[in-house]
């Protein structure tokens, strides 16, 4: 049996900023969660430093690696006004500890700097695929 070494890649798509232009009320008192503001959030150090945390952070789950297990894992959450991250999930269900350890990275990410509308803080969707990859000749060895 070939022992594989496993390689983490980190895709962030290039509309990382949105997912579409249309506003969502979360409740009756107006309380809105935009996708589309004047100023998008932004992680602490830009998107390199992003691309860095999540490749750092993430572990490829045991079961995963056992059982050849490769998927892209799209994280939907939210920025909140003050920064920090709520309401972490993922639509589709990769089993093998996939999806739990993307939430996982996401959910524990550093408050960011919130969006802004109108010069106002304001909650804003974001989604970040993590793509999770095994390769024979990784850079980066997760355990």
């Amino acid at each position: 049996m070939i022992k594989y070494s496993t390689m983490l890649l980190v895709f962030l798509a290039a509309s990382l900023h949105n997912v579409n232009a249309q506003k969502k009320r979360k409740s009756r008192n107006k309380d809105f969660i935009i996708k589309v503001v004047e100023q998008m959030p932004e992680f602490p150090g830009g998107d390199s430093a992003l691309y860095a945390y999540i490749a750092n952070a993430v572990h490829y789950p045991d079961s995963a690696t056992n059982f050849k297990k490769e998927a892209t894992v799209r994280v939907k959450f939210i920025v909140n006004e003050y920064g920090s991250i709520d309401s972490v999930s993922t639509k589709e269900q990769f089993g093998y500890g996939l999806n739990r350890e993307a939430e996982r990275v996401v959910a524990n990410m550093p408050p960011w700097k919130p969006g802004r509308n109108n010069g106002k803080p304001i909650r804003v969707y974001f989604q970040i695929p993590i793509k999770f990859v095994l390769s024979d000749d990784s850079v980066k060895e997760v355990k």
